[in-house]
């Protein structure tokens, strides 16, 4: 009988764990908690940055698309001005028709304040028609524009010296 008294106290002490290793196993699985949770954070806060960033991207090639189609329609204002009034390094202003036929020839301005690019629009007025400064409508186009001192818009004069593409000819 007392063989049996010291083989079940022998198996007692190997079975189950003691403080130190519950304590070793419970800090361990905490840390990779928090590894996994972090790790999660960062994956969905790296996506809507991501998505932020995209969305600036469309939002600038739409701007761009519909100020190129604006200025390709320059046309001379209604009071006889040219079709470019103002080219300086973060403001042009022209006069474009509008989109829809028959429209009035509208002074359009886009100029950078404040990170922010905005549209104003002076539609003529009066007889004989002008276009009255205080009554130009503003909207902002794109935001948290980030170009730092580079300026907004660039021009070529006819002193540009820059690099010119050749093409070569390939016998066949």
């Amino acid at each position: 009988m007392n063989s049996n008294f010291k083989l079940q106290i022998s198996n007692s002490k190997s079975s189950g764990f003691t403080i130190l290793e519950l304590l070793v196993a419970v800090s361990i699985f905490g840390v990779l908690i928090i590894m996994a949770a972090l790790l999660f954070t960062n994956i969905f806060t790296g996506s809507n940055q991501q998505f932020s960033a995209l969305n600036n991207v469309d939002q600038a090639r739409l701007v761009t698309s519909r100020f190129t189609n604006e200025i390709r329609n320059a046309t001379t204002g209604v009071e006889g001005s040219y079709s470019l009034n103002t080219a300086s390094d973060n403001q042009i202003i022209f006069y474009s028709r509008s989109t829809s036929p028959g429209a009035t020839i509208n002074r359009i301005r886009y100029y950078l304040e404040d990170n922010n690019l905005y549209k104003g629009v002076t539609l003529p007025s009066g007889n004989p028609p002008d276009y009255n400064l205080a009554l130009e409508s503003n909207i902002i186009v794109q935001k948290d524009i980030a170009n730092g001192a580079t300026p907004i818009f660039t021009y070529y004069d006819g002193n540009y010296n820059g690099s010119r593409c050749h093409y070569k000819k390939f016998k066949k």
